[in-house]
């Protein structure tokens, strides 16, 4: 049986540190106080477990990826909802952090145990991926949401969309489109990376050719999605159908085909994606998408850390969530025209 002196010898203080800490006495600082914690729930200690399970457990959120803070993309904005509904169904806190406000040499569990954090969500992108790792080395339980990682000591939940933009294209082909252009975020994160994989496995299942001139990146906003469309049909052979793999863009598409008196989905077929507040309801015609529940990922992600962290989830290993995304078929979609719509390069529409 664990004994006190056991945890104290492994923290490397004394036995009535100890104690005070499970008692949560005020005379011990959040950085002695988690370091026993966490040691008395790694031993399976039962007063330690209590303690932190009757104290409030306070998560750090820290967005790594570049164009997350401070303006919110809308699907950042969906995964933090999820987030704080997540901490409240378990009475956990949320507290913003920017972990560049480190000190030189200052180590992830110093300046936690300083803004007395016991867990940390991360988002991340390409550029800060190892982070992660980084910070679970130090013994620090850490969820990243939107990403995926191989080593262990990191837990995460991740939305897969690469089946559902198979499905999709699959769809678009099934309606008789051969020529279907892709338009994508210019930051090719995991997430564009899969539903490109979709795309193309869905062309070659078909025995159609991937055109690298139908390929287009654009930033990942209305103005990116409408100079698409402008792109897609000033070409020599333009598509027939589009798909947008971000929302903004498939609005702009949508908008920029209206201006321009393109009718979607007569003339031209479009497929977007929503990340999971209704953005395809909210357009006219309601468009076919590859749907996520972004806000589930920040919900089950910050609920699981929160249990982890008062030690209801000891020897379940980390968490490996994933969220396949799926296609739903709505009004902007149909069998291709004739002949493509085709405009000019400064916009006209052609005869």
């Amino acid at each position: 049986m664990t004994t006190v002196r056991e945890i104290a010898s492994n923290v490397g203080v004394s036995p009535s540190t100890v104690s005070r800490a499970l008692s949560g006495s005020s005379r011990i600082s959040e950085e002695v106080r988690g370091r026993v914690l966490r040691e008395a729930r790694r031993l399976g200690y039962g007063r330690g477990r209590a303690s932190i399970q009757a104290a409030t457990i306070t998560l750090g959120m820290a967005f790594l990826n570049k164009y997350a803070w401070p303006q919110f993309t809308g699907y950042d904005s969906l995964i933090l909802a999820g987030v704080m509904r997540g901490a409240r169904e378990a009475r956990a806190n949320v507290m913003y952090v920017d972990l560049q406000q480190r000190l030189h040499g200052e180590s992830y569990r110093s300046f936690m145990a300083a803004r007395g954090l016991h867990g940390l969500l991360l988002r991340v992108d390409d550029e800060t991926h190892r982070i992660a790792v980084d910070i679970a080395a130090e013994r620090i339980d850490v969820a990243v949401i939107a990403d995926r990682y191989e080593e262990p000591s990191v837990s995460f939940a991740v939305s897969c969309s690469r089946n559902a933009a198979e499905a999709a294209v699959q769809h678009l082909i099934g309606l008789g489109h051969r020529r279907i252009g892709f338009c994508r975020n210019n930051v090719l994160d995991r997430d564009h990376r899969d539903r490109l994989d979709g795309y193309r496995a869905a062309l070659a299942q078909a025995g159609i050719e991937y055109d690298e001139q139908l390929h287009i990146s654009r930033p990942a906003d209305v103005a990116g999605g409408a100079a698409a469309l402008n792109a897609f049909l000033s070409s020599a052979a333009p598509p027939t159908a589009v798909f947008y793999t971000d929302p903004l863009m498939t609005v702009g598409g949508l908008r920029r085909a209206a201006e321009l008196g393109v009718r979607v989905p007569d003339e031209l077929s479009i497929v977007g994606v929503d990340d999971g507040d209704n953005t395809r309801q909210m357009t006219y015609p309601i468009y076919t998408a590859l749907c996520q529940r972004s806000p589930d990922l920040g919900e089950q992600a910050a609920n699981w850390l929160a249990r982890c962290c008062g030690g209801d989830h000891l020897g379940d290993g980390p968490l490996r969530l994933v969220l396949e995304a799926y296609l739903e078929v709505n009004q902007s979609t149909a069998p291709p025209p004739d002949r493509p719509v085709r405009v000019t390069s400064q916009g006209q529409r052609l005869p």
